[in-house]
């Protein structure tokens, strides 16, 4: 599948009718298959559409898991290729189950995002994003800046708000036709922008070159969709900055951030490293919560078990009168 750039830029409705279509007879037996299993394609909803791909691939002409067993001089086994940006559990997990002898082949230097991003955050209150981001654009001058936002409503409002303040600003979201994304795209990589506020359709195999910084005028919902904005910048071995707008909302967020930070030797920034909530992983604080309750049942339940072995069933239903 070598189209990933506009297959990524399609309308998501439109992708995942032809991701399937047209799908290899299982009985079609080819020596190659080659699938771009991204992360990104899996985040965004796309794993039904990615199996359903490798399901669709016969298994007669898999290699067999004995090496030593002699095989056929005529025949010709097949060789599966997956590709992906990154490397989460969603796409190992595929890889283990569809692979056979697996290898994993790593292009380029594995690097933290600390040796060329350099990362802030910023505590502040919802009314005060606009007016620090104009701030920021402002000492920025014409440095090629993505702000990134979680999305369509609020990147058509803060686009249409920069917009009217003079900045030249274009967007990207899964509202644009894929005609609509390459114009804004093409005119961000010109310079014709210098602003683009996009949503996180804009996948990470689309390359930006010269981005500057990267705001995240939203925090995202999870450290893996973080790490991939911020990546933005910081490439072909420039250095970049990534800032990160943090509100009460997002304190959810706030212990993997932290861990993220420490993770990759960066400074923890003095107001996140003091919040209560970057101390505790907020799913830890509901399985604190029902192993809590859980025990006090436990315990109440022994008590009445205690309470109630001299009562006999008579005396018991004469109590309950």
């Amino acid at each position: 599948m070598g189209g990933e750039y506009a297959v990524h830029l399609a309308p998501q409705s439109y992708r995942k009718r032809r991701i399937q279509d047209p799908l290899p007879h299982p009985n079609d037996h080819h020596s190659s298959r080659a699938a771009a299993t991204r992360y990104r394609m899996i985040d965004m909803g796309f794993e039904p559409q990615v199996v359903g791909v490798l399901d669709a691939m016969p298994c007669s002409n898999l290699k067999p898991e004995n090496e030593d067993e002699e095989l056929d001089e005529k025949r010709v086994c097949r060789t599966t290729y997956m590709f992906s940006a990154t490397k989460p559990p969603a796409v190992e997990r595929l890889a283990r189950k569809y692979l056979r002898n697996l290898v994993v082949v790593t292009i380029g230097t594995v690097r933290t995002t600390a040796d060329l991003i350099t990362q802030h955050v910023i505590m502040v209150h919802e009314l005060e994003k606009m007016p620090r981001l104009q701030k920021m654009l402002n000492e920025l001058g014409e440095k090629s800046v993505i702000v990134s936002v979680n999305n369509r409503k609020s990147a058509d409002t803060l686009s249409n708000a920069l917009d009217k303040a003079g900045c030249r600003v274009t967007t990207l979201h899964e509202g644009k036709s894929q005609n609509q994304m390459e114009i804004s795209l093409e005119g961000f990589k010109s310079k014709r922008f210098t602003l683009l506020v996009a949503t996180d359709v804009m996948g990470r195999g689309i390359d930006i070159p010269d981005v500057a910084h990267v705001i995240n005028y939203d925090m995202p919902g999870s450290i893996e969709t973080y790490t991939h904005r911020i990546g933005r910048t910081g490439r072909a071995g420039k250095t970049g900055v990534a800032t990160t707008f943090l509100t009460v909302h997002d304190t959810q967020m706030f212990y993997d951030l932290e861990q993220m930070f420490i993770q990759s030797n960066s400074t923890v920034p003095p107001e996140l490293a003091r919040h209560e909530m970057s101390k505790f992983k907020p799913c830890h604080f509901a399985q604190l919560a029902r192993n809590y309750l859980k025990s006090q049942l436990q315990i109440s339940l022994s008590r009445v078990k205690y309470c109630l072995r001299d009562v006999s069933a008579k005396n018991l239903t004469d109590l309950l009168r």
